[in-house]
Protein backbone atom coordinates (compact mmCIF):
# COMPACT_ATOMS: atom_id res chain seq x y z
CA UNK A 1 0.00 0.00 0.00
CA UNK A 2 1.37 3.41 -0.90
CA UNK A 3 1.33 6.41 1.37
CA UNK A 4 -1.12 9.23 0.73
CA UNK A 5 -1.88 12.42 2.64
CA UNK A 6 -5.18 10.99 3.87
CA UNK A 7 -3.68 7.93 5.56
CA UNK A 8 -2.81 8.26 9.24
CA UNK A 9 0.86 7.73 10.00
CA UNK A 10 3.14 7.82 13.01
CA UNK A 11 3.71 11.33 14.34
CA UNK A 12 6.76 13.55 14.17
CA UNK A 13 7.96 12.48 17.62
CA UNK A 14 8.67 8.92 16.50
CA UNK A 15 5.63 6.99 17.69
CA UNK A 16 5.44 3.42 16.45
CA UNK A 17 3.63 2.93 13.09
CA UNK A 18 -0.06 2.16 13.13
CA UNK A 19 -1.29 -1.41 12.84
CA UNK A 20 -2.01 -2.40 9.19
CA UNK A 21 -5.54 -3.45 10.21
CA UNK A 22 -6.19 0.02 11.63
CA UNK A 23 -4.82 1.63 8.46
CA UNK A 24 -7.10 -0.52 6.32
CA UNK A 25 -10.15 0.36 8.43
CA UNK A 26 -9.36 4.07 8.17
CA UNK A 27 -8.95 3.76 4.41
CA UNK A 28 -12.26 1.92 4.06
CA UNK A 29 -14.15 4.44 6.18
CA UNK A 30 -12.74 7.24 4.01
CA UNK A 31 -13.81 5.44 0.84
CA UNK A 32 -17.25 4.36 1.99
CA UNK A 33 -18.28 7.41 4.01
CA UNK A 34 -16.40 10.48 2.70
CA UNK A 35 -19.24 12.96 3.29
CA UNK A 36 -19.85 11.66 6.82
CA UNK A 37 -16.16 11.81 7.67
CA UNK A 38 -15.89 15.43 6.53
CA UNK A 39 -18.94 16.47 8.57
CA UNK A 40 -17.63 14.63 11.63
CA UNK A 41 -14.26 16.37 11.35
CA UNK A 42 -15.92 19.76 10.85
CA UNK A 43 -18.10 19.27 13.93
CA UNK A 44 -15.13 18.13 15.98
CA UNK A 45 -13.15 21.24 15.02
CA UNK A 46 -16.13 23.46 15.78
CA UNK A 47 -16.83 21.82 19.14
CA UNK A 48 -13.20 21.93 20.26
CA UNK A 49 -11.76 25.15 18.88
CA UNK A 50 -14.76 27.44 19.43
CA UNK A 51 -14.29 27.36 23.17
CA UNK A 52 -13.00 30.84 24.12
CA UNK A 53 -10.13 29.53 26.24
CA UNK A 54 -8.86 27.16 23.55
CA UNK A 55 -9.35 29.52 20.62
CA UNK A 56 -7.57 32.31 22.52
CA UNK A 57 -4.62 30.08 23.30
CA UNK A 58 -4.37 28.83 19.72
CA UNK A 59 -4.51 32.41 18.43
CA UNK A 60 -1.80 33.53 20.89
CA UNK A 61 0.56 30.71 19.97
CA UNK A 62 -0.25 30.78 16.24
CA UNK A 63 -0.65 26.99 16.20
CA UNK A 64 -3.90 26.94 14.25
CA UNK A 65 -2.68 29.33 11.54
CA UNK A 66 0.89 28.03 11.22
CA UNK A 67 0.34 24.26 11.51
CA UNK A 68 -3.16 23.42 10.24
CA UNK A 69 -2.21 19.86 9.15
CA UNK A 70 -1.57 19.01 12.80
CA UNK A 71 -5.30 19.23 13.44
Amino acid sequence: MTHSDSEPTAGEQGEKPLDPVVLERCRLVGLLFPWDMNRALELTLLKTFCLPSISGLLHQTGEFEQRPRKR
